[in-house]
């Protein structure tokens, strides 16, 4: 699908998000934890937030998943200066990339 106009994206019918575009990571989502999850083998988490960072990764990427879209996630350290308020405090450089990393291993 190519971009329509400079301001959108084509929708596909029957749908309210761009099929094209990755889900962001937005650090809103919690997961029920379920046989699914709990039966993820995971190294011990390095602290709570950095527990937290991963379950909220998990349920982005169910949440993905279910839509047939991929998780997007910044690399850059300074994306994620000053967004504790809004993010939480488990929304951290450090955090979020060693969890990713905790779960491309499994």
């Amino acid at each position: 699908m190519a971009q329509t106009d400079e301001w959108s994206w084509p929708i596909e019918p029957d749908t309210a998000t761009p099929t094209e575009r990755d889900r962001p990571l937005t650090f809103l989502w919690r997961p029920r934890i379920d046989e699914r999850i709990a039966s993820v083998v995971l190294p011990p988490a390095r602290s709570s937030r950095h527990e937290i960072a991963r379950q909220r990764i998990i349920a982005e990427a169910v949440l993905a998943h279910e839509e047939g879209r991929f998780v997007s996630y910044s690399r850059r350290k300074a994306f994620y200066a000053g967004r504790r308020r809004y993010n939480g405090a488990a929304f951290t450089y450090t955090n979020v990339l060693s969890a990713v990393e905790d779960l491309l291993q499994q």
